[in-house]
């Protein structure tokens, strides 16, 4: 997971969304769950 926050934080041009998308899926748990309750709180 440290690996992957520096290229976050400081290569985040060479950030591919697949792997993003799989960390956060896997480390995670329901993160994406709780982003959309958040985005569609907001409108």
């Amino acid at each position: 997971m440290v690996g992957f926050r520096d290229i976050a934080v400081h290569r985040y041009r060479d950030l591919d969304l697949d792997t993003l998308r799989a960390i956060v899926r896997k480390e995670l748990g329901g993160f994406e769950a709780f982003v959309a309750v958040m985005l569609r709180g907001s409108g």
